[in-house]
């Protein structure tokens, strides 16, 4: 555990300091607090809804493009007569932005592939994909406040191997900052 904040505290600070004599800053990192709003399409997809926090590390290729790592803790509530069962997630994902301008503000859009992990016996595994837009306000030189629009698809595997798993979708809003 010492060695994994170590790991988080290190790519933070980084975030902070230019690594590139280039004109436009390398490293970022993007903190957010999500709610989602659960979308159901069948009898077999379950509706609820859930909270996530994640952080992403972000690296620049080119002023408008980045990519990165981010991992996210959330917990779904699924709609079995109301809100019967939670699934606690841990996921890993990659992160892939594009910046519409190369400023502090401007707006981003963003795509999340990625998988959660199952960390301990009441937590969950399963396939994320994430999706969403984002859009910064400037509040001092080198951070800003993020609002985010986002959508989420959840696989979440059951605890026996032979049944279906379910399947989350939501729509989300999140606030969040960003260190460049």
């Amino acid at each position: 555990m010492k060695k994994t904040t170590l790991l988080v505290l290190t790519f933070c600070l980084l975030s902070f300091k230019e690594m590139s004599a280039q004109k436009f800053r390398r490293f970022s990192n993007h903190t957010s607090f999500n709610y989602f709003f659960g979308i159901a399409d069948n009898e077999h997809e379950k509706k609820g809804d859930m909270f996530n926090i994640s952080t992403t590390f972000n690296y620049k290729i080119k002023p408008s493009y980045g990519v990165g790592i981010g991992v996210g803790q959330g917990n779904h509530r699924v709609d079995q007569e109301v809100f019967g069962e939670n699934y606690n997630l841990f996921s890993i994902f990659l992160d892939s932005r594009f910046f519409f301008q190369n400023k502090l503000q401007g707006l981003a859009i963003y795509f999340n592939p990625g998988y959660a992990l199952k960390i301990d016996p009441a937590w969950r595994k399963g396939l994320m994909l994430g999706l969403g837009a984002s859009y910064p306000f400037s509040r001092r030189k080198h951070s800003n406040w993020n609002l985010s629009l986002n959508y989420r698809y959840q696989e979440v595997l059951q605890y026996k191997p032979d049944l279906e798993p379910i399947k989350l979708h939501g729509i989300g809003f999140g606030v969040g900052f960003s260190f460049h």
